[in-house]
């Protein structure tokens, strides 16, 4: 039995048979590939990291402080707007929005107990935290938040002023939480790709419904 670092257990056979062959080869295979993005992983996150510019530490903490703030505060501020001045479409696309950046936040949280992931300063000791991560590291909770905002107000508001600065400030989120050495690089690339295609899907399917109506 042999756990790699996404926290993943594989048992190896140590008399492989004829039906043990193609085990072992997707063990293999996986172990490779799992390897090969570890040290991707740990290259990149040690440029960023220990190479970092020390100036910029206060603002990729507030930057990386302020983001699961901002990704709910948005669209419940926006919800709570069109409410109280009863515009019942633009309740329902907030509502929507914020039910979606919960979905992707929630599928992450769920994903990271599941995989299991060390956090990067867990597991080398030259990587410095900068701040907090409790929880396992993959994926990156605050890069999902990000881009899950991003994406659902590039929806509702599809214009170059909502669009560059949406996605500017989730790139930052994401490499704050490198530039903080609480995340790899895989973890936020993860993240970003689950906060937009989980957010999206869910603010359409739930779009759909209510066009029904």
């Amino acid at each position: 039995m042999k756990k790699h670092e996404f926290g993943i257990v594989y048992f190896c056979p140590s008399a492989p048979g004829t039906k043990q062959i193609i085990p072992l080869i997707s063990y293999s295979l996986c172990s490779n590939c799992i390897n090969g993005i570890q040290e991707f992983d740990i290259r990149w996150l040690k440029i960023i990291n220990t190479n970092r510019d020390t100036s910029y530490d206060v603002f990729y903490k507030t930057i990386t402080d302020t983001a699961p703030i901002i990704a709910f505060a948005i669209p419940a501020f926006f919800l709570l707007w069109f409410l109280i001045y009863k515009n019942r479409i633009q309740s329902i696309n907030w509502l929507g929005a914020l039910l979606a950046i919960s979905f992707a936040a929630l599928i992450a949280t769920v994903l990271k107990f599941l995989i299991n992931r060390p956090r990067p300063f867990e597991s080398y000791d030259f990587i410095e935290k900068l701040s907090g991560g409790g929880n396992p590291s993959f994926p990156s909770g605050h890069t999902t938040d990000a881009f899950a905002l991003a994406m659902v107000l590039i929806m509702i508001r599809p214009r170059w002023y909502v669009v560059i600065p949406a996605f500017v400030w989730a790139t930052l989120t994401a490499y704050s939480r490198m530039h903080l050495g609480v995340h790899y690089p895989s973890d936020v690339i993860a993240g970003a790709l689950l906060g937009i295609i989980t957010a999206g899907g869910c603010l359409l399917f739930y779009r759909r419904i209510f066009s029904q109506k």
